[in-house]
């Protein structure tokens, strides 16, 4: 098994707020947000008011993957704060390589041990995804619950809902697992 780190990564990637330019790709970057089917201009007025308020007072918050030579959002990615040590991480992706992905995905992890200093950090994927799933077990992720026929396809078929969760290095070393 490969582990990745945000020193192995060369790719030229960072994660950044959302700016206006980034509004019309909303769905792409966000697909759970409620401010898809809301007019331009409320879109700016959402980005203004919701996304300015402070990581302490909100309980989300939002980061763009930014592909730096271009400054192309490639990603979106949603830290909701369920505590003051643990988040879901939400995310989506424009069409892009498993490199980004990964890439994507070791940033945000970084910056929520980091920036954030969260103890754990989790995410759920529904029962099929194996490319998300590897991913996550390569870069430090372990399968913490998988909630058996929880989640229903277009086609009504039963699936599991597996929530992965990584925690943080520094925290498992002094506490343990």
């Amino acid at each position: 098994m490969n582990s990745f780190s945000v020193e192995s990564i060369t790719v030229p990637y960072r994660l950044r707020a959302i700016r206006e330019l980034d509004l019309e790709g909303l769905p792409q970057l966000f697909p759970e947000s409620t401010v898809h089917g809301r007019e331009l201009a409320d879109r700016r007025a959402w980005l203004r008011d919701v996304e300015s308020i402070a990581w302490g007072k909100n309980p989300r918050l939002r980061l763009v993957l930014e592909e730096t030579s271009t400054g192309r959002a490639l990603a979106g990615f949603t830290f909701d704060r369920k505590s003051e040590a643990v988040a879901i991480l939400r995310y989506g992706f424009r069409p892009t390589t498993a490199m980004t992905q990964i890439a994507g995905f070791v940033l945000a992890k970084e910056f929520a041990f980091t920036t954030l200093r969260l103890i754990a950090l989790r995410t759920d994927m529904v029962q099929g995804q194996d490319p998300l799933a590897n991913i996550h077990e390569q870069i430090g992720y372990r399968q913490a619950v998988r909630l058996r026929e929880w989640w229903r396809d277009a086609e009504d078929n039963a699936l599991d809902l597996i929530t992965y969760e990584a925690v943080n290095p520094d925290w498992e070393a002094k506490h343990g697992r």
